[in-house]
Order: structure tokens, then C-alpha cells, then sequence
């Protein structure tokens, strides 16, 4: 019995010119090859099925894997009725062993996952087994995703088997999720959880054969094994993803491994109300006023990262008063100052259990720590004033008075005098000659967001209607700083007025009247949010290669053009009011950093002392004639 090439599907796609040179149409699949008549049978099914949906070059492929898998099975199943009789695990060990004795690796190096999979034969015949065995699918094409994608092309049938389930009942609980997820997702993004989805499979019948439910699963101890399953397997546990933003890609965990922890998510039983006792707190659940549009939007807070458990409810306790008197993005900073400073406790200071036993001496010795051996950072001054804020808190809430005097005044290294970073002229040029091959909206955003000197969250959240006409015919613009709360305005030329007003019909006429002025392409009733921003200037620099005056390629460094504003306004002369009042400062107080920036500053500070210099030199300059 023979299957000629020239018989499948893929044939009628062959150049004609090339049918009968490089193709070779009487090649064939040779179907006496295997042992029994049903076989045969089963052989030919499968390879009908199979080669109409490969291109014609994969069928030689396919032919080498099938001779291998013939002689195998001709060898140890010369009695085989059915692919289907067959024991996979016993199987797969006896073609690892033939594969051995026929000098032919069992494994062989992957270049997309940097690790190792099996030889293609020992794939082949578990396609065999899962096309023969009774069909619990869910098809693509069934899903939302694969309406939405609008295919017009033939497409293979892809699946997802559910036969490689260990019970029916968690059969029905993966079909559920893939439903689900089939409703969320890209039709490209699930073709990358098919491939999770089929390494998850093989790992629950091997790990969890009796398992029925992911309701009420141990999620660490089940990452944990997973990590080691697939080790043995010889599947990579990170590999580096290819980004336009970043020239040395990025190191990921596999993707089943993300893939896991979802189908557990989907299935944590939720109420959808607060609990103290979680460790991610979703902030429109404690208070939906938490969540306000925002560049750097942030949903939840997370106290994953504590080690030292047993602090865990005090912080969360501290920071669940905190958000009552500050912003979501401080909270965020004093877990972090707090999950440090708890964790060093249960390393150096295992015997203290409680927050209401920390004293001046270990504070003192946590200073010692940081300013000798800690290297996160190069300054902790920010850090130690949210520990101290969180302890004072603490402190009132359980009655104990002495957390709010641990700290001393020059417990806080103020540093030396702050130098603000700038960018010269010729670099200024260099980056505005670059922001044209920008996406359009995003090329305006930061434009803007130089011309005005503002932060950047203060660029991005403009309002709709930030521009103001004044009775006598001026134009100014409204800034909101979300960061003091307060808004302030200043004045436009009609160039910035046209680039908002470019920015705006931009935005309406891709999303309608909104309120921001930029806003998010993901969700319009957001402003742009900043991540995005830095990814289109990331890919910017390194894909164009844009480097400073000192040959060093530019960082993605948006405050700078503030500073190079406020350097500009002091080169100009003016008073430390009105730049004040341009910056957007309630003082005059941190003007001082921006004319250090500016020679022409410098020169005017030394320029007493430089007169004196000169007449001493001079004094004396006869007599070295």
C-alpha cells in the first residue's frame, strides 16, 4: 500500500516548474512497511489527515520520522493490531532505547526554548495514539478569539485535547478555562497557550494522576513540582524573548509555567469583596476612589515578597490606616521600606516577633547595615522617612509611644548638594531630530513635554480643554500636578496651541471626544499611559543608535527636559519668582539646583573672585618676565 505525495493537498500549492525537479512527486509513503494490516489502516488514515494540512517541504520531514517509527514498531510490536494498544510511558522508553541502539540521539538541542526535546519520532507516535483516540476537543475555530481574528485562510484544525487528562472532572475544569480564555485573548496569544496548555496536561497525569479539581490546590507546592517535572523533561524553565526595547532581550519564565498559574487563579473561589488575609490587595475592593486614571496605573498592592510572615498582618495593618492620608504610589514605597526593614529583623533579630518591640539599638544597628553593607541603592533617605512614618503610625495604633521617637535627625543622610542632570544643545538636537520616526501622537506628547518643562505625568494627564483664552485674547494652559494636587497655568504661543490642538483631533478622531488630551490606546478614557511612552523612546534609541556627547547610548530620561527648562529660564535672567511660578514650584526654593546647571550662572557666582585672582597675578606677573 502506497500514499505518492503528489495525492495530498499541499501538491496542488507546487510551482509547476518544480514538481518534477526538487519535489519529487513519486516519492511515497510505504505502508507495507508496518506489520499488521490494521495498522496499515490506521497508518493511512492518519497521514491523509496529517500531510493535507503540511506544506509540501514538511512532508519530507515527516517521511524520514515515519521509516524511523515503522521499523520501530515492525521490530517491537510485530504483532500490533492498534496504535492504540499501546502503553505511551512503556512505548516511549523502548524508542528511546532503539533510538540508542541506532546511534540516533533520543534528544536533541531546541533553538526557542535554549534547552532540549525529544527526537521528532518519539513525538510522532504520541500525534499517532492522540489522532486515533476517542476526541474530547475544543476546536480553535470554536472559540471567540477565531471570529474576531477575521481568518479568511485555510487553517489546520488546532485544538485542545483533553484526553491528556488524568479525570474527567478536571477535563471539565480545563474546558471551562479555555472557553473563557478563548474570550479574552488574541487568536495569536492562544496559540501560545495551547503549547502551556499541552506541557500542563502531560505534567497533571504524571504529577497529579488522581487529581480532580484545581479548586483548593497547594499553588507553591504545585509551581515547585512543575518547575522539577519540567527540568526532567528537558524543558527549559526561562528563555530570552526578543524586544525592540531592550538590544539583550529578556530572561522569562517558560510559559507554561505562567500558563499554570492562571488556570489556579481562574479557579481561586472569589467573592469579590476585601480580605484583610490576602496578599494582593485589589484596590477598588478597600476603596473604589483609590483607583483614579493615572499614567502608572496601579490596581493592587502585594505583600508576596515579606519573608518574614510573621510581620506580614502588622504591615498590612499599617498600610490599610496609610491609605487613608497618603497616595496609592507612597503606600506602595513604605511596603517596600517596611518588607525590608522585616525582612533584616528575621535575619539579625529572629527573637523579636512583633513590630512593638523594635528599639533605638536596632535601629541603630539597621542604619549600620544600610550605610555599610546594603548596595540597592545609593541613597536611603526616602526609604528610612516612610519606615519612620509606618512606625509612628504603628506606634499610635497600638499605644506604644516609643515607635514614634526611634529615629534621631541625622539618623538620615541628607547627601551632598544635588546636581541636576541636563542635556546640552547638541544632544537636545540629537533627540529632536530622532522624535520624528516616533509614532505620530506619541512624537507630539513628548514635543510637548519639552516645550513645557512639565513632569511628565503632568504632559500625559492634559485635560481635553487645558487651553484657556483670557479676556484679553492671551492664550494659557492648565497643568494639574497630580503629585502636589493642585493646578497651575501658564502661558502659549499659537505653535503650542496648534500641537494640542493636533494632539486632540487625533485623539477624537480615533476614540471621540475624551477627556485627555493623550490618552491610552488600550482604554481611551485613560491618559497615555507612561509605560507605553518609554517603550516607543526605548526602541527609539536603541534601534537608531542615539548616543550622547560622551558616546554613551541616551537613557530614556523624560524629567531631564525639565531640568533643561528650568535651565534655560535662568540662562534667560529671570527672577527665581517667575521661574518658580513657570516650573510649577509653590517657592523659590529648589530654583538654586537649576542655575548650578547653567555656565553662565557659574560665571556670574566666581566672578568676584576671579577679578581678584587676575589682579594678584598681575601684581606679580613683572617680575616672571
Amino acid at each position: 500500500m502506497k500514499l505518492y505525495f503528489k495525492e495530498f493537498k499541499c501538491y496542488e500549492n507546487v510551482p509547476l516548474e518544480d514538481r518534477d525537479e526538487f519535489y519529487q512527486p513519486d516519492a511515497y509513503f510505504d505502508l507495507s512497511l508496518l506489520p499488521t494490516t490494521k495498522l496499515m489502516d490506521e497508518m493511512a488514515v492518519f497521514l491523509m489527515d496529517r500531510c493535507n494540512t503540511l506544506t509540501f517541504k514538511s512532508l519530507y520531514i515527516d517521511y524520514r520520522t515515519y521509516l524511523i517509527v515503522a521499523d520501530f514498531i515492525t521490530s517491537s510490536y510485530p504483532a500490533l493490531e492498534s496504535y492504540l494498544d499501546l502503553d505511551m510511558d512503556e512505548c516511549t522508553a523502548h524508542l528511546k532505547a532503539y533510538l540508542v541502539s541506532r546511534d540516533i540521539s533520543p534528544t536533541r538541542k531546541s533553538n526557542n526554548t535554549k534547552g532540549y526535546v525529544y527526537h521528532p519520532a518519539i513525538y510522532y507516535i504520541g500525534k499517532i495514539h492522540s489522532f486515533l483516540a476517542p476526541k474530547d476537543r475544543i476546536y480553535f475555530k470554536d472559540l471567540e478569539c477565531y471570529e474576531r481574528a477575521n481568518i479568511t485562510e485555510d487553517l489546520p484544525d488546532t485544538y485542545f485535547d483533553f484526553t491528556r487528562l488524568p479525570s474527567k472532572e478536571l477535563s471539565d475544569e480545563l474546558k471551562e478555562f479555555v472557553s473563557y480564555r478563548g474570550s479574552v485573548v488574541s487568536y495569536g496569544s492562544l496559540t501560545v497557550e495551547r503549547r502551556g496548555f499541552m506541557l500542563v496536561s502531560a505534567f497533571l497525569a504524571d504529577t497529579y494522576p488522581a487529581i480532580k479539581s484545581f479548586r483548593g490546590i497547594d499553588e507553591s507546592l504545585c509551581i515547585r513540582k512543575f518547575k522539577a517535572w519540567l527540568l526532567k523533561n528537558n524543558q527549559a524553565l526561562t528563555f530570552t524573548k526578543n524586544r525592540r526595547d531592550r538590544p539583550d532581550g529578556e530572561r522569562k519564565d517558560n510559559e507554561a509555567i505562567y500558563y499554570l498559574k492562571k488556570i489556579i487563579a481562574y479557579f481561586i473561589e472569589d467573592d469579590g469583596a476585601f480580605h484583610f488575609e490576602d496578599d494582593t490587595w485589589q484596590l477598588e475592593r478597600i476603596d473604589p476612589a483609590l483607583v483614579t486614571p493615572s499614567i502608572k496605573s496601579t490596581y493592587s498592592l502585594s505583600f508576596d515578597n515579606i519573608k518574614a510572615t510573621h510581620f506580614k498582618d502588622e504591615i498590612k495593618q499599617i498600610i490599610l490606616v496609610r491609605l487613608k492620608e497618603v497616595k496609592v504610589s507612597t503606600a506602595r514605597a513604605e511596603i517596600a521600606a517596611m518588607r525590608e526593614f522585616c525582612n533584616y529583623l528575621a535575619r539579625d533579630f529572629p527573637q523579636i516577633t512583633s513590630l512593638t518591640e523594635v528599639d533605638r539599638e536596632i535601629i541603630e544597628s539597621y542604619l549600620i547595615y544600610i550605610y555599610t553593607e546594603d548596595t540597592r541603592r545609593k541613597n536611603y533617605r526616602s526609604e528610612l522617612m516612610h519606615l519612620k512614618s509606618d512606625l509612628h503610625t504603628f506606634g499610635k495604633m497600638t499605644e506604644t509611644p516609643t515607635l514614634s521617637r526611634l529615629f534621631l535627625p541625622q539618623d538620615f543622610n541628607k547627601g551632598g548638594l544635588s546636581v541636576y542632570r541636563f542635556y546640552s544643545d547638541s544632544e537636545i538636537k540629537t533627540l529632536n531630530s530622532a522624535f520624528k520616526l516616533l509614532p505620530e501622537q506619541y512624537g507630539r506628547a513628548i514635543i510637548l513635554h519639552e516645550i513645557l518643562g512639565c513632569r511628565i505625568s503632568e504632559t500625559l494627564s492634559l485635560k481635553a480643554d487645558c487651553i484657556i483664552t483670557k479676556e484679553d485674547g492671551s492664550k494659557y494652559i492648565r497643568i494639574t500636578q497630580h503629585k502636589v494636587n493642585r493646578e497651575y497655568e501658564k502661558p502659549i504661543n499659537a505653535d503650542i496651541e496648534a500641537l494640542i490642538n493636533k494632539a486632540i483631533a487625533y485623539t477624537q478622531g480615533l476614540h471621540g471626544t475624551r477627556e485627555y488630551v493623550f490618552v491610552s490606546d488600550k482604554d481611551p478614557n485613560k491618559p497615555m499611559q507612561y509605560s507605553a511612552l518609554y517603550y516607543q523612546l526605548s526602541c527609539l534609541i536603541y534601534e537608531n543608535d542615539l548616543r550622547d556627547d560622551n558616546g554613551n547610548l541616551f537613557t530614556v530620561g523624560t524629567h531631564i527636559f525639565r531640568h533643561v527648562y528650568g535651565k534655560r529660564l535662568c540662562d534667560m535672567g529671570l527672577d527665581d519668582s517667575t521661574i518658580a511660578k513657570l516650573l510649577g514650584h509653590s517657592g523659590t526654593g529648589s530654583v538654586k539646583y537649576y542655575r548650578q546647571m547653567g555656565s553662565k550662572a557659574l560665571a556670574d557666582e566666581t566672578k568676584d573672585m576671579r577679578h581678584n585672582k587676575d589682579a594678584l597675578i598681575k601684581a606679580h606677573k613683572g617680575g616672571w618676565n
